[in-house]
């Protein structure tokens, strides 16, 4: 016998989707995470001094001041640099047949003993013991079945059917990873 759908959703994946994951996805990547850390803090930390340090030798104070400016354009610049060419190396790193199995129309089905995804790529089965967690942001739900690996699913504020699934999908899995 054929086992039942308890739940179904079918959304459109697309590059902003892609992107929006491993934006969200970098802050798990240590690398990345203490490159933006340093950029956002250390560093301005470091120019602030130097100027701190030039005004009590009785430095210039346009040049004190344009050193503070530098600090603060550094930790508001530099970072999103950072991101932006994140999101390029993101983009170069997917093959154009991988983009293919992945941008589309995708579906989802919740039943007893798995759930299952029908995208461009074919079909995928993910037992409930394989899902690691479920992290949620306002625009996009993310089920990461390993931990460089997640299922994208776009949230739409208008259609309460997408909450009731992904809360579907967190009441079944082990969330002990």
């Amino acid at each position: 016998m054929k086992e039942p759908i308890l739940a179904e959703i079918e959304f459109e994946i697309t590059e902003r989707s892609l992107t929006a994951f491993n934006e969200h996805h970098a802050q798990y990547v240590p690398k990345l995470k203490k490159a933006m850390e340093r950029h956002r803090l250390l560093w301005p930390v470091g120019i602030v001094l130097l100027a701190g340090y030039a005004w009590h030798r009785g430095g210039e104070p346009f040049f004190v001041a344009g050193m503070v400016a530098t600090a603060l354009l550094w930790s508001l610049i530099v970072p999103r640099t950072l991101k932006d060419v994140y999101r390029k190396s993101v983009r170069k790193h997917y093959s154009e047949l991988e983009k293919k199995d992945m941008y589309g129309t995708h579906k989802m089905h919740v039943k007893e003993s798995a759930l299952v995804e029908f995208s461009p790529g074919g079909r995928s089965t993910i037992g409930w013991d394989k899902i690691m967690r479920v992290d949620e942001l306002p625009d996009y739900a993310f089920v990461y079945i390993d931990t460089n690996t997640a299922l994208i699913i776009p949230k739409d504020p208008a259609d309460a059917g997408v909450s009731a699934f992904i809360n579907m999908i967190k009441e079944r899995i082990d969330d002990t990873w």
